[in-house]
C-alpha cells in the first residue's frame, strides 16, 4: 500500500489550523483516518502466518474473519464464514504467508463454475466448457480449467474435441450430467458426461469431480439447443431456445389425472407453458385446467372451478383460450400431473420452457 504521505500521515508537513473552517476540520480528520489504516495494514502486512503439516486435523485462528482448518498431510483450508461450508483456498504444507497473499488467494479462487454452451457449429452433439474453479464434491481438491474445452457425445478421451461419454453409447430423450473431473497426480482437468447425476463412470486416474450442469436429448439424439446459466454455486438453470412440446395441444374432454413426462432432469423445478382451448362457443362454457407436482393432491372435479391454481378457458361467445406458465416439481419418473374438467371437449397442450436443478 502507498499513501501520499512521506512517514506518518497523520503528521503532515504543513498541518491546518485546527477548526479553523469545515474544509480543513474534514481534512485533519481524514489525515487521522488514514493513519489508523496506515497503522493496521503496516502491522498485518508484517505479520507472517507459518502454515506446517500435521498429524491430526485441527482448527486456527489466522486473523479477524478468517479462520483456517490444518489437514493432516495436507496443508491449511481457509474460510471465510468459520464453518467451512464455503473454503475458498487451500495453502500447500510449509508455506508462509503475509496477510495481503492470502487476501489475494481468496479473492481469486471463490468458486466459478464457468459456461456450458451448445457448440455453434455443431450444437447437435458438441458442448463447450468454459473456464472454472471449484472445489471436488467431496472438498479436497481445486479443480480449475483456465483453458475451456470443447467436448463430443461420443465414448470419453483426454483432451478438447474428443469425447465426453463416460459409458455406453449416446442415446436419444435422455437426460445427461456433466462433470470437470481431475487427474491428481498429472493435475490434468477434463469434462465427463453420464447418465448419472452422482456415480459416473470416471476415467482411469480421475479420481476427483463435480458435476457442473446438465443438459437433455431429443428423440433424434441431439443435444436440445438451450441457453444454460447458474444463478448461484448451487443451482443450474437450463432454458430452450424452443420450448418443447411434450404434449402437443390435442383434443381433451375427462376429468381423470393424467401424468406427462417432461423434459427435465428429475428433481427439478420446471416452467411449463400450458394452453387450454374450449371447442365449444357458449357464453356458459368453461373448462378449468390444474398443472401440478404429482405430489400434490389435485383438487377435485366440484371444485377445480374455484381453484387459485388453476386456468379457465372462459370468454363468453367465442372460443375460449387460457395460457399460464405453472411451476411444477418433477418427480422420481420425470413426470408431472394435469387434470382438466370440461364442460365439452377441449384442445389442452403443455410444454416445458426451462427448468432449474439443485446441484
Amino acid at each position: 500500500m502507498s499513501l501520499p504521505y512521506p512517514t506518518d500521515p497523520s503528521l503532515p508537513a504543513n498541518p491546518t489550523p485546527l477548526f479553523s473552517d469545515t474544509a480543513a476540520a474534514r481534512g485533519d480528520h481524514l489525515r487521522a483516518n488514514n493513519a489508523e489504516i496506515w497503522s493496521n495494514f503496516s502491522s498485518l502486512e508484517s505479520s507472517k502466518i507459518e502454515v506446517l503439516t500435521s498429524s491430526v486435523d485441527s482448527d486456527i485462528a489466522l486473523f479477524d474473519g478468517i479462520t483456517g482448518k490444518i489437514l493432516k498431510d495436507s496443508g491449511v483450508k481457509i474460510s471465510t464464514d468459520g464453518t467451512f461450508s464455503s473454503i475458498v483456498d487451500t495453502l500447500i504444507p510449509s508455506v508462509k504467508a503475509t496477510y495481503t497473499q492470502i487476501l489475494s488467494r481468496i479473492a481469486s479462487l471463490r468458486e466459478s463454475f464457468g459456461s456450458i454452451s451448445n457448440n455453434v457449429g455443431t450444437p447437435n452433439s458438441i458442448m463447450d466448457f468454459g473456464v472454472g474453479k471449484h472445489w471436488s464434491d467431496d472438498s479436497t481438491e481445486w479443480i480449475a480449467d483456465v483453458v475451456g474445452m470443447s467436448k463430443t457425445s461420443s465414448s470419453w478421451a483426454a483432451g478438447t474435441g474428443n469425447g465426453m461419454l463416460d459409458t455406453g453409447t449416446f442415446a436419444a430423450s435422455k437426460v445427461y450430467y456433466f462433470y470437470r473431473i481431475l487427474n491428481p497426480t498429472t493435475s490434468a482437468v477434463d469434462y465427463l458426461m453420464s447418465l448419472s447425476s452422482t456415480s459416473p463412470t470416471m476415467p482411469t486416474g480421475y479420481t476427483k469431480k463435480r458435476i457442473i450442469g446438465a443438459a437433455l436429448t431429443n428423440a433424434s439424439t441431439q443435444f436440445i439447443p438451450s441457453k444454460f446459466s447458474r444463478p448461484t454455486v448451487d443451482l443450474f438453470q437450463c432454458i430452450y431456445k424452443t420450448v418443447i412440446a411434450d404434449r402437443p395441444g390435442a383434443a381433451a374432454g375427462n376429468v381423470n389425472r393424467n401424468l406427462l413426462t417432461v423434459s427435465a432432469p428429475i428433481g427439478s423445478m420446471v416452467k411449463m407453458i400450458v394452453k387450454l382451448q374450449a371447442n365449444t362457443a357458449q357464453s356458459t362454457n368453461t373448462e378449468f385446467l390444474q398443472v401440478g407436482s404429482t405430489f400434490e393432491a389435485d383438487v377435485g372435479s366440484s371444485n377445480i372451478n374455484s381453484c387459485a391454481a388453476c386456468y379457465d378457458s372462459a370468454v363468453a361467445g367465442v372460443y375460449g383460450l387460457a395460457q399460464a406458465e405453472p411451476t411444477a416439481i418433477v418427480d422420481s419418473n420425470q413426470q408431472i400431473f394435469w387434470k382438466i374438467s370440461a364442460m365439452s371437449q377441449s384442445i389442452v397442450g403443455i410444454s416445458t420452457k426451462s427448468w432449474q436443478l439443485s446441484l
